[in-house]
């Protein structure tokens, strides 16, 4: 790969930390971005990593470790914003001159992190650019400008607008026997200000709004509308960096974030929801001396929701709207003696739910990393995570219940990563978590998922903290770059089961228990570059039905399921290619790329949707061939 130019603004080292080894995966967003069939977006790109398994139709939703997505924290700045992703992962919510590095935790987060017992993913803004530049993008899913604006020594102002036309492209190709589906549309915008202040300290605001939609259409021909769905979420982020003294770092950051959404299914089913969620943040750390740091920290959050759900085949209708209050402290210490590094912390946090009850929960964590050589390093990492149950399970005056206790996970890691030669760096890491408390129940009832529904009976009785669940297995991850070569070899293997409240072990839904993704992309004369990527999977969880019977009155069928998640859709694969070409003048740049996905032509049943008597799987099938041609410039 040639050498980055200094001036692109989404170029950003990745920076050595104490707890690389399996602990945390980081990647600048130019490799990510530029990873045959991740279509020249960063966050489709993290697909690739060791424990990120692929999603339905491989659209990009952030499955870490086969939890479901919404059990993982997104962020940006540290601040949790409702997902980094469009709806059904067609493309990030930021643009890729906005993005400089994304760090994923797949478990074992530091301290500081809260909120989920999946992962965390977060996602940090690129430096500011040292000139005035200009960046606009164009292919066949969609098309996007951004600026960014020096106006003067210490102030930056960027700004950035996109849209799609991916339905338009991806409609055709995603028709089953039973339906149409129209590909989401899409857009989103961001304002962002950074200053630098003249006596030191850095302050960066990130304004963004985002905004999805899709439908299903009845039968061809009909023109029965079978489902719409919209979602609309903005966000405003602000974040001060300044030093207090020699010794001290400290940081504030507050975030506002309004979502919206709301479906219209089968016709006549609705459901909707408004969530305002407020966060402060308030972080020192203190470097006592050379081999000890000290950080603190605390946070305050406020989430208003109000909710409104009436579909058929997730229990009766239900309504309601309240309050909820969190705060939390964390303390923790990194110690460095010889070739031991000790991080070590724990998290307090309370959650009251305005008019009901008040939880609380204290989550300890330690990691221990020991440079065995220059070569080779091992890491090891405990520690608990919870998360609260929310409004709609806790409000009492609407569905919800009293009693019920924080759900949590033991995250327990080993790692070990080994530098044998130079530009290659392997790492092999193992982890066991089990989990206890989960939620069950009601919230099997309808929510917005972040990507398809539950198929098969659901626990719609009452919420309890009654499940448990146990997510185990190991992750390689093989890279090596050097001035011409870049590649990653990454496998990861699994399970990720619950118990139901019948005492049945059941995979997650998403749960898949191997995933290997190759990729490997060479620097050519003049500018060209060629890349290649196979990725294969085992299929997701499916419920089987088992037989049919038709109701006298309405006349329509009604399936009887087998054992929940009992069965698993084929094996997924594909071969892609990516061969792009710039061009360097004096102030302009321009990229050229074509990205084909899917040169095999494989097209395995992704979700398992059945004909209206339940006889025969129709389903939705993967992607044939597509190729993505874009075109980028660069101006400064």
């Amino acid at each position: 790969m040639p050498a980055p130019d200094p001036q692109e603004t989404e170029v950003v080292e990745v920076v050595e930390t104490s707890d690389t080894s399996g602990q945390v995966r980081t990647a600048p967003a130019n490799v990510l971005s530029g990873i045959p069939g991740s279509r020249d977006d960063v966050l489709l790109g993290l697909q690739n990593l060791p424990g990120v398994t692929r999603a339905p139709l491989g659209l990009g939703a952030l499955v870490l470790r086969g939890m479901p997505p919404e059990q993982s924290a997104y962020r940006i700045f540290g601040l949790r914003v409702p997902s980094l992703l469009h709806f059904a992962g067609l493309s990030s919510v930021l643009p890729g001159g906005f993005i400089g590095e994304v760090a994923v935790f797949p478990s074992n987060a530091p301290v500081n992190y809260g909120d989920g017992l999946g992962g965390q993913v977060d996602l940090q803004l690129a430096p500011a650019p040292t000139s005035s530049t200009g960046r606009v993008h164009f292919d066949v899913l969609q098309t996007g400008a951004e600026g960014h604006v020096r106006l003067g020594p210490n102030d930056v102002l960027s700004a950035g607008i996109r849209r799609s036309w991916v339905d338009a492209v991806l409609t055709p190709l995603w028709a089953s026997d039973g339906g149409v589906i129209r590909a989401p549309r899409y857009y989103d915008g961001q304002v962002r200000w950074r200053r630098d202040a003249p006596g030191g300290g850095t302050v960066d605001a990130l304004f963004m709004i985002s905004d999805d939609g899709y439908t299903l259409l009845g039968a061809e021909g009909t023109g029965a509308l079978a489902s719409a769905y919209q979602r609309t979420f903005g966000a405003g982020l602000v974040r001060w960096r300044h030093r207090l003294g020699d010794d001290w770092i400290h940081q504030l950051a507050a975030a506002v974030v309004p979502l919206y959404e709301t479906a219209d299914l089968r016709g006549g089913d609705v459901a909707s929801q408004w969530r305002v969620r407020g966060e402060l943040r308030d972080d020192y750390a203190w470097n006592a001396g050379g081999d000890l740091q000290v950080d603190l920290g605390w946070q305050a959050e406020a989430e208003w929701v109000d909710q409104a759900f009436d579909v058929r085949g997730f229990g009766p209708a239900e309504e309601g709207s309240g309050t909820a209050l969190q705060g939390a402290g964390y303390a923790m210490v990194h110690a460095w003696t010889g070739p031991v590094t000790l991080q070590a912390g724990a998290r307090g946090a309370a959650s009251h739910v305005v008019g009901h009850d008040t939880l609380w929960t204290i989550d300890p964590r330690v990691l221990v990393e020991v440079r065995l050589s220059d070569v080779v390093r091992l890491s090891a990492s405990s520690g608990r995570a919870s998360s609260f149950p929310g409004v709609r399970a806790r409000n009492t005056d609407a569905d919800g219940v009293e009693g019920l206790v924080p759900g949590w996970v033991w995250q327990n890691q080993l790692g070990l990563r080994v530098r044998p030669g130079y530009g290659l760096q392997v790492e092999l890491t193992g982890y066991v978590n089990p989990m206890g408390n989960l939620l069950v129940g009601r919230q099997e009832r309808f929510r917005f998922f972040q990507t398809f529904p539950p198929v098969g009976e659901l626990d719609t009785g009452p919420y309890a903290s009654e499940g448990t669940g146990l997510s185990a297995g190991g992750e390689l991850w093989v890279r090596y770059e050097d001035d011409l070569w870049t590649a990653w070899l990454s496998v990861t293997g699994g399970r990720s089961l619950r118990t139901t409240r019948l005492d049945e072990d059941v995979p997650f839904d998403l749960e898949q228990p191997f995933a290997l993704s190759a990729w490997a992309a060479r620097a050519l004369p003049r500018g060209w570059r060629l890349g290649m990527r196979v990725r294969a999977g085992m299929g997701l969880p499916m419920t089987p039905v088992v037989g049919r019977y038709q109701q006298l009155e309405s006349r329509q069928f009604v399936p009887v399921f087998g054992d929940r998640n009992s069965e698993r859709l084929p094996w997924s694969y594909g071969l892609d290619l990516r061969i792009d070409k710039r061009w360097v003048w004096s102030r302009t740049e321009l990229l050229l790329y074509l990205d084909v996905q899917n040169l095999t032509w494989a097209q395995p049943l992704e979700w398992p949707l059945y004909n209206l008597d339940y006889s025969e799987i129709i389903g939705i099938r993967g992607l044939p061939l597509l190729p993505v041609l874009g075109i980028e410039g660069v101006f400064r």
